[in-house]
């Protein structure tokens, strides 16, 4: 449903949503309120009438293909039913979201995915001591304090500066080409706010360091 206003802003849509719910008596979260970045008056509204993720395709079996850092993962399935997935090659992740949300969960499927990698290095990084455990068995290296994740995440500061270094050397470029023989390096952190100070000083280090390069 297109929404034209003729006063107000998209957010008093949105900040509305749980009192559309009541007037039109469907699902908690059942309306969906979206912008549109080209009008400004504008909105589309979308009803929720049924669960949108009942019917869900299977995790791909990583495993038993030819993975590589390049490749892309498959993340999930939208609200229209689309499915979504990345690359993580070059490319640093945030994943936020409130306690719940499915932060985990989305980490361990990437973990699943670059674990299969032929060409990737993972490290599993969790201060809380949870880490991801169904995919332990693929961690080159797991760090479950808060002490080892700085003691990790220090390690992988230098192997940064480290590849920049040798990047014009082995004819790479601007980014590392990861292989067999030289893998990318992918370090996943868990619950970063229980980082010790320096820990998390290393952590914004790392992604200035190795903005470009895996």
């Amino acid at each position: 449903m297109l929404v034209q206003l003729r006063q107000g802003k998209p957010s008093d849509i949105v900040r509305a949503s749980a009192d559309l719910e009541t007037l039109l008596d469907v699902r908690e979260a059942g309306v969906l309120v979206t912008p549109h970045r080209d009008r400004r008056a504008r909105a589309t509204l979308r009803i929720v009438e049924s669960d949108p993720w009942a019917v869900m395709p299977s995790v791909p079996d990583y495993a038993r293909q030819a993975w590589t850092v390049r490749d892309r993962i498959w993340l999930g399935q939208r609200l229209d039913g689309a499915q979504v997935a990345s690359a993580f090659a070059s490319k640093h992740s945030l994943i936020l979201a409130a306690s719940g949300g499915g932060k985990s969960i989305l980490l361990r499927l990437i973990a699943d995915g670059l674990g299969a990698a032929a060409d990737t290095h993972v490290w599993d990084l969790d201060p809380s001591g949870v880490g991801q455990a169904p995919q332990a068995a693929v961690m080159g290296r797991v760090a479950l304090s808060p002490e080892d994740c700085e003691a990790a995440l220090t390690d992988a500061v230098a192997l940064a500066v480290g590849r920049t270094k040798l990047l014009r050397r082995l004819g790479m470029g601007d980014a590392w080409q990861a292989s067999p023989e030289r893998p990318a390096l992918v370090v996943i952190v868990d619950e970063y706010p229980r980082l010790t100070p320096a820990g998390k000083a290393a952590a914004v280090n790392l992604l200035r360091i190795a903005a470009r390069r895996p």
